[in-house]
């Protein structure tokens, strides 16, 4: 029997903000005013764009890689050759949404802070020092930072705080 050595790692990143609710109110209004046909399309388009998934594929018998996305069942992504590969590992990532609140006497730009986990792959090139596989909360990063060492034998770095430490 053939074995198949693959990896796949999926995200479905949140699009839902301010500006999609507008053009799904728009379309709704579309819908019932002018076309039954095309507000129905347009609004399918939209909520197609909600639920995009993204993702880094790995295919070890072929020694190859691709970053695909996936938009109503239809994926979408070049494959490459698979670079030399050093290890995994799992790095805590700050970020920041800037955005205007009302104070006493006028809107104020605050910022909120925020922490996700990436999972890297991290390689031998000197230009892509690292591919990014996805971001999650702390545990599931591990988990599949340890899944993704397992597959490719790689090791797996924690360096989720200030003391960097392998985990496998």
């Amino acid at each position: 029997m053939e074995s198949k050595r693959h990896y796949r790692s999926t995200e479905i990143k949140t699009r839902f903000n301010t500006s999609l609710f507008i053009v799904f109110t728009l379309e709704l209004a579309f819908l019932f005013a002018v076309s039954y046909i095309v507000g129905g399309l347009l609004i399918a388009v939209t909520l197609g764009v909600l639920f995009i998934r993204t993702g880094v594929e790995i295919d070890l018998d072929n020694n190859r890689m691709r970053s695909y996305f996936n938009f109503f069942g239809m994926e979408s992504g070049n494959w490459t050759s698979i670079p030399e590969l050093k290890y995994v590992s799992v790095v805590r990532v700050k970020t920041k949404k800037k955005r205007f609140q009302a104070s006493s006497d006028m809107y104020v730009q605050v910022s909120t802070k925020n922490v996700k986990y990436n999972v890297n792959l991290i390689t031998e090139d000197k230009r892509k020092r690292f591919i990014r596989m996805l971001s999650a909360e702390k545990e599931e990063a591990i988990e599949k930072a340890l899944e993704l060492g397992k597959t490719l034998d790689l090791k797996v770095l924690d360096y989720t705080s200030h003391d960097k430490v392998w985990i496998k």
